[in-house]
């Protein structure tokens, strides 16, 4: 009786595995590749509240829905994040974050991608 090999099955096994960890490694996140800041047709102003609360105030004028957050810089402290917020257009709304702790906040920033 004669055996059969399993080599060829384990050889293309083991490059499938090699291929998803290849993608996996060079995979970018969407939210990477289309992150940016306002636009002419996003209008955002920001500032503070205090010395430890960052906003971000936001008005949508574009003819489609944007998704907007805030990054809130706080000087010798790690640095907040506002969570993604939808606003449609015509519309707008308020990003605030606080700093716990440290000096207090240096700045904010705002990420906008497209929906």
């Amino acid at each position: 009786m004669r055996k059969r090999s399993t080599a060829p099955v384990r050889a293309l096994a083991t490059g499938v595995v090699a291929a998803a960890a290849l993608a996996a490694l060079t995979a970018v996140p969407a939210e990477a590749i289309v992150m940016r800041p306002p636009g002419p047709n996003e209008r955002c102003s920001t500032g503070t509240i205090g010395q430890f609360t960052g906003y971000a105030d936001c008005i949508n004028n574009n003819n489609h829905p944007i998704e907007v957050k805030a990054v809130i810089i706080c000087g010798l402290w790690f640095d907040r994040h506002t969570d993604w917020v939808v606003i449609h257009p015509g519309r707008g709304a308020r990003l605030q974050g606080s700093c716990t702790h440290g000096s207090g906040v240096g700045g904010v920033i705002i990420d906008v991608r497209d929906r």
